[in-house]
């Protein structure tokens, strides 16, 4: 069923809806009709690193965050509801992982390569 519903739905990109993949080492193919320019020495490698020091720094801003009293309305009419924003910073203060991003981001690195 799956593969059926992917297969209709990559006729959408005849209309211009671009092209839905049925497997994700087609990304690097390039649409029909479309021709890649060579690569170039133009276009460098990189390496993302992020400082602890920097890591340490924000964590330490986002713990100091000052709260605003709780909104009058129960919906978003006020802006972000102080229980969402809460629980964003939280998320960042102490469960983002900026390691494994750092990871990800470099990984690109490695698939232009290969």
């Amino acid at each position: 069923m799956r593969r059926t519903v992917l297969q209709a739905a990559a006729g959408l990109g005849t209309l211009g809806f671009g092209t839905i993949l049925a497997d994700p080492h087609d990304a690097r193919a390039a649409p029909a009709g479309f021709v890649l320019p060579p690569a170039s020495e133009a276009v460098t490698p990189f390496r993302a690193g992020f400082p602890q020091d920097a890591s340490r720094d924000l964590k330490r801003r986002l713990s100091m965050t000052r709260w605003p009293e709780r909104e009058t309305v129960g919906d978003w009419s006020q802006g972000v509801p102080l229980e969402k924003a809460q629980a964003l910073i939280a998320y960042w203060r102490d469960k983002y992982d900026l390691r494994r991003f750092e990871a990800r981001i470099n990984a690109f690195c490695n698939i232009a390569r290969g």
